[in-house]
């Protein structure tokens, strides 16, 4: 059984395809950066905290 930290072409391309999770890396980079803005603006404190989305590509590597 195999899976990855991180999905892309070849985890979904291998043979068998590889679970991977999926942390929606350029999502993840627009909120980083609009939380950092919204920081520096005073628009909210330093100490916020926002939940980021991920999911778990479950595929063949790890299902049999």
């Amino acid at each position: 059984m195999v899976a990855s930290c991180v999905d892309g072409v070849a985890n979904r391309g291998a043979s068998p395809p590889v679970t991977a999770v999926d942390l929606r890396p350029a999502a993840y980079g627009r909120a980083c950066a609009e939380l950092l803005c919204d920081i520096l603006a005073a628009r909210t404190p330093p100490d916020t905290v926002r939940r980021h989305a991920w999911a778990l590509e479950t595929r063949p590597s790890t299902t049999g």
